[in-house]
């Protein structure tokens, strides 16, 4: 059996918790986030009794748009020191 996903995900008024520099965890706001990508599987019974399944899964996330108080760049990335 085989199956494969698309999937093209935009998320608003998302919450990120982020560690920082210190190790205390910080919140902040993303206006949006979009997440695209593929997943597949392949089964096969190799017996009445053994099963195997091979599953890869590929995303690629990126932060559209931030509010302008949790140390976003002004082209919509985040400052190096908030993903670090």
């Amino acid at each position: 059996m085989t199956s494969v996903a698309l999937f093209n995900t935009y998320v608003y008024d998302h919450q990120l918790f982020y560690p920082d520099a210190l190790g205390n965890f910080q919140v902040s706001s993303v206006n949006e986030v979009r997440s695209r990508g593929i997943e597949g599987t392949i089964t096969a019974w190799i017996s009445d009794a053994w099963e195997t399944v091979l599953s890869v899964g590929y995303n690629d996330s990126e932060v559209m748009e931030i509010d302008g108080y949790s140390g976003g760049e002004p082209d919509g990335r985040f400052a190096d020191s908030v993903c670090a």
